[in-house]
């Protein structure tokens, strides 16, 4: 409801509260106080104080020095000639003065002010696009309150052809003065604007000089434009500052200052520039074919359109300005840093033209300016890495002009990783550890199922880590990413389900996870179904048996937290055990079990194979204690690396492959089977009363072809464990030694400078093969009683025996010794001191050497036993002094040179 009060033409004092009013009254001085509302009041002559808060209010003056102030709104004042003080709160407030020297103070708003014919207005306004009609009163003063506005003064406003009074901007942000009247002239009084505007349609005179820059010192004042025959006298600006003139249609005229001034021409202008002093530069819009240039006297014409634009003092004429070139996006968490994903390019040229764009002294590619003046260009096949690209344009006139970008070009995302860490299973330990790499020195994020619960960073080597808090049992998807500078993002995701106390069972794992956790505590007595999944498992802890039952990839990395046995049935995967304790594995083929924990590791295997081979056992990472192995099985085994002594026990066929991660000493123990080594460091083989075993130095994979693997140099012992069963030793090309102990040993090829020791009461025979050539020597120890026998019969190598003080050659563990020679030379060395009865058959013979020393005594018993047909050499001995050699019986075969010779 509106309330109406008439005050009459006496002098009245109201005070009003919030509400809607409407007042009026004829002559008379009245003071009005209202409250918030929609207020209306017309009042006659008179000196009338009005005091309104807020509310969109409507206010009507008659003659008289009034004081009017309104609070936030779209108010409307009108006061007839006076002085008058009007301050209006923020709103788009519309306020028309008379005659008068008034005084208007705006808050924020499109404010519209008519100033009448006052002697002495004073105008301030707040922010916003602000109108000013100005009478014909001199000395008046408009302010604006901050940067940023924009003042506009109306035509026919000032009703005459200049500005008397003071226009002035503040604000670090320079001000906008539009003058859209013709005939406005002598206008030295404006200041503190960056930006002027003579609006087409009227001849307006805008002079500058240095005051015009108080504001904003230094700053280049904008003529946003000049026509209808404006003039822009700029000639009392100094060097300091700087003007930019757009001239428009119209015989405009343009005087430069002393600094570095710019002067953009239009199509149809016929404007006149002088740039004055200092380095100026004129820039036409139109197409250079659109300009003929001609200089007379020192005057340049430049005619275009049909019109004629004269320049004096003009040192460089451009056309369209200067080719420019930027990056389209610069990606990433700085779009000024010149680090992005994206070589995507633009800039602008003249229109139509081509632009060369080219690296170092490589042209990369060309593109065509559109009718705008703008081009665009991605060039292809640039690596990541730092580039500076240059796009150059020569356009009609010959000038060429260039410009530079330089950026660095990441395309790649960084590379993370995540994996487990170690994790102790101890019951206090609620926490999940990740442990990972990225981008050196680089913020990694850890995120919980999608959300952000920690950065960490990455060190000096890309390695990073991070705990998380106590959880409570659940599935959690923890993803590490990094981002880098170009916005690329690396990121890897591990899945973990935590259980401290485990006794369900878990089936149909997601297979898009990269690992399935299971925090497995003491107490548990967890049951793991796998069939169905075909990701990794990974299991800590543990204090009751662990039975996994897997159709897929199986991870286990128990440490301490795992104390008791844990059972896996495989159906043919592979395993990673890190454990301290007892393992027991069955299953099919294909599985493969790997002691690879960070620290000590001296837990029990037992491999229960099921007549399938259990392919490979790989102890690489163990370290410091004896892992024990059994297997239980009838099947194959592989055995690589390892780093301490490893007891193996089977009934089955054994292979052992170690390489090069074996580096201390491999003990087997075998109860008869066939054994493969192909190591470089240490082997003792015991054998036992289960059959024959055989070892073959087979290089570095798991078949044995003779000849064709490289040396080893490691040295196989068949230790005196008493057994009564029989090995192969097959050395092919090995130069690697055998020591022989208790057992019936056949040695088959080996490599010259081979050494095979005969060291207890076993049996030897060298059963030489093509494969070997030059001299291999066979050592027989002191006190060993064992036999040797040598087949050398197929090939024509020489082999030395030697015996050591005290040693004797007896057949079978108690007869004669025996001495078969071959087709080659052959040489017996009898060391000083040495009494034997050495049995000779020398029917496969060629030349036999005996070397007798000084003090040996040696009583041959030379044989024929073999009527074999093989052509034979002789008997030749070669005695130091005090050395002697008794035969006791001499027949030479048939087919063999005659008689002994004694040199």
């Amino acid at each position: 409801m509106v309330t109406a009060i008439d005050l009459g033409s006496t002098n009245n004092t109201l005070t009003l509260g919030d509400a809607d009013y409407n007042v009026t009254g004829t002559d008379g001085s009245n003071t009005l106080t209202l409250g918030n509302g929609t207020d209306t009041v017309t009042l006659g002559n008179g000196n009338n104080t009005l005091t309104l808060a807020n509310g969109p209010d409507q206010i009507v003056l008659g003659v008289g020095n009034n004081t009017v102030t309104t609070g936030s709104g779209t108010d409307s004042i009108t006061a007839t000639d006076g002085n008058n003080t009007i301050t209006v709160g923020d709103g788009n407030d519309s306020v028309v003065l008379g005659n008068g020297s008034d005084s208007v103070t705006s808050g924020n708003g499109n404010s519209v002010i008519t100033a009448g014919n006052g002697i002495n207005d004073n105008i301030t306004v707040g922010t916003g696009s602000n109108t000013l009609f100005l009478g014909t009163g001199t000395g008046g003063v408009v302010n604006t309150q901050s940067g940023g506005n924009t003042l506009s003064i109306a035509a026919g406003s000032l009703g005459g052809d200049s500005i008397l009074g003071n226009l002035s901007g503040t604000g670090v942000v320079p001000n906008t003065l539009v003058l859209t009247t013709a005939g406005i002239a002598n206008a030295a009084n404006v200041s503190g604007f960056g930006v002027y505007n003579l609006a087409p349609g009227g001849a307006t005179t805008l002079g500058l000089t240095d005051a015009n820059f108080t504001r904003v010192p230094g700053a280049s004042i904008k003529v946003v434009e000049a026509s209808g025959g404006s003039t822009v006298d700029a000639s009392a600006v100094s060097a300091a500052n700087s003007v930019s003139v757009y001239l428009g249609v119209g015989a405009n005229i343009a005087n430069g200052g002393a600094g570095a001034d710019f002067f953009y021409g239009a199509p149809g202008d016929q404007s006149v520039v002088n740039g004055g002093a200092g380095y100026d530069s004129m820039i036409f819009s139109a197409p250079r074919s659109d300009y003929t240039i001609t200089t007379t006297d020192g005057v340049i014409t430049v005619v275009g359109n049909g019109e004629n634009d004269t320049l004096t003092s003009i040192e460089n004429i451009l056309f369209n300005g200067n080719v420019t070139t930027a990056l389209t996006s610069d990606t990433g968490t700085s779009n000024t840093d010149g680090i992005t994903t994206s070589d995507a390019l633009n800039g602008t040229a003249e229109a139509g033209s081509i632009v060369s764009i080219s690296e170092g002294n490589l042209v990369i590619g060309t593109t065509t300016a559109d009718a705008n003046g703008v081009w665009a260009f991605t060039p292809t096949g640039l690596a990541d890495g730092n580039h500076t690209v240059t796009a150059a344009e020569t356009n009609q006139a010959g000038i060429t002009s260039s410009a530079s970008v330089a950026f660095t070009l990441l395309t790649a995302a960084p590379v993370v990783t995540a994996m487990l860490g170690v994790h102790d299973g101890a019951v206090s330990s609620d926490d999940i550890i990740l442990t990972g790499t990225a981008q050196s020195n680089g913020a990694v994020t850890i995120e919980n199922g999608g959300t952000a619960i920690a950065t960490v960073t990455a060190d000096a080597n890309g390695n990073w880590n991070y705990t998380t808090g106590a959880l409570a049992d659940g599935t959690y998807a923890l993803t590490a990413s990094q981002t880098d500078a170009a916005g690329n993002t690396g990121a890897a995701t591990v899945a973990v389900t935590l259980d401290h106390i485990y006794t369900g069972n878990v089936n149909d794992i997601d297979d898009t996870s990269t690992v399935f956790v299971v925090l497995d505590k003491p107490g548990s007595t967890a049951n793991i179904d796998l069939t169905n999944n075909a990701q990794p498992v990974t299991v800590f802890g543990g204090g009751a048996d662990l039975n996994l039952t897997a159709g897929n990839a199986l991870v286990i990395m128990n440490g301490p937290g795992q104390t008791n046995a844990a059972t896996i049935h495989s159906l043919g995967n592979d395993f990673v055990w890190g454990g301290q304790s007892t393992i027991d594995v069955d299953g099919v083929s294909g599985n493969r079990m790997v002691l690879s924990g960070t620290g000590p590791t001296s837990g029990t295997l037992n491999l229960n194979t099921a007549g399938s081979a259990f392919n490979l056992i790989d102890v690489g990472g163990t370290t410091g204690t004896t892992e024990t192995i059994n297997n239980l099985g009838s099947s194959a085994t592989e055995i690589f690396g390892g780093s301490s002594d490893i007891a193996f026990t089977g009934s089955n066929s054994l292979i052992i492959v170690n390489g090069a991660g074996q580096t201390g000493n491999l003990t087997v123990q075998s109860t008869g089977g066939n054994t493969v080594w192909t190591g470089s460091s240490a082997v003792t083989f015991n054998e036992g009363t289960g059959g024959s075993d055989t070892v073959v130095l087979a290089g570095s994979g798991t078949t044995v072809v003779h000849g064709t693997f490289a040396p080893s140099t490691g040295t196989t012992t068949i230790a005196d464990d008493g057994g009564t069963g029989r090995f192969e030793y097959d050395g092919g090309t090995k130069a690697a030694s055998i020591s022989i102990g208790q057992e019936q040993a056949t040695v088959f090829g080996g490599t010259a400078g081979q050494t095979v020791n005969l060291n207890g009461n076993g049996s030897l025979i060298m059963a030489n093969s093509d494969t070997v050539s030059g001299l291999q020597t066979v050592v027989v120890a002191p006190g060993s009683t064992g036999s040797l026998e040598f087949w050398g019969g197929y090939a024509s190598n020489d082999t030395a025996i030697t015996l050591g003080a005290g040693g004797a050659f007896v057949q079978a563990g108690g007869g004669n010794d025996t001495l078969t020679g071959g087709s080659g030379n052959f040489s017996l060395d009898l060391a000083a001191s040495v009494n034997t009865l050495v049995n000779i058959d020398g029917s496969k013979s060629g030349a036999v050497n005996i070397m007798g020393y000084t003090g040996s005594n040696a009583t041959l018993n030379v044989t024929n036993v073999d009527s074999q047909a093989v052509v034979g050499g002789s008997l030749v001995m070669h005695l130091h002094d005090g050395s002697s050699v008794t035969f006791q019986s001499y027949v030479p075969n048939a087919n063999q040179a005659s008689g002994a010779h004694i040199g």
